[in-house]
């Protein structure tokens, strides 16, 4: 059941997004044709595309010609033993238009963190990172939590870090266009990878 949207966004969202450990700031492009939504980024030279499949999230290596699944309800990634860490997400009602868009101001607690500021939009459809529940870790890290925003998209959000405000994702630019379908698809020659292989790391 596809939900319907006042309007279905069709295109390219390119995101800011600030990589915790090292402090620097990765580029993230998010396709998407309403459907289905797909995200490209390059890491260490690598071009890596995070498909959304109903409930299962595919990496795919494209160097490698590889591809690992990623189940989106936590199975496969939950560690035994590790309580659910509660988050929290409030609507402040508080609006502005940023980047041509009409957004809504959010409060997020996190368990570990300290509060974030969360701007978010209903025009670019959803944030599947949202759904994925994975206790904080890997590729979605913060966003697990967010699965009642998981219909709306993030603007900026920003956490205060020593006082200052610090910028963790911001949109750069939206871009309506035609988006080919062959970027929501895994080329039929990519091999699947056990998940086991990352486990080590």
């Amino acid at each position: 059941s596809l939900t319907a949207f006042a309007q279905t966004f069709e295109g390219k969202v390119t995101l800011a997004i600030e990589d915790e450990k090292s402090g620097e700031t990765q580029s993230l492009d998010y396709f998407t044709d309403g459907t289905h939504g797909a995200f490209v980024v390059n890491q260490e030279g690598m071009d890596i595309s995070l498909i959304m499949k109903k409930d299962t999230m595919f990496m795919v290596l494209h160097p490698m010609k590889m591809f690992v699944a990623v189940p989106f309800n936590g199975e496969g990634v939950k560690k035994e033993g590790i309580e659910e860490a509660e988050g929290s997400v409030v609507n402040t009602g508080e609006t502005k238009v940023i980047n041509g868009m009409n957004c809504t101001k959010y409060l997020i607690k996190t368990p570990d963190k300290d509060e974030a500021t969360a701007w978010f939009t209903k025009e670019l459809g959803g944030f599947f990172l949202f759904n994925f529940d994975n206790n904080g870790e890997g590729p979605a890290g913060m966003f697990g939590n967010l699965k009642e925003l998981s219909n709306q998209f993030p603007v900026l959000i920003t956490e205060m870090k020593d006082g200052k405000e610090v910028v963790m994702l911001e949109v750069k630019s939206v871009e309506k266009m035609t988006v080919d379908k062959k970027l929501f698809e895994i080329p039929s020659d990519y091999k699947s990878m056990e998940q086991g292989m990352f486990d080590g790391q």
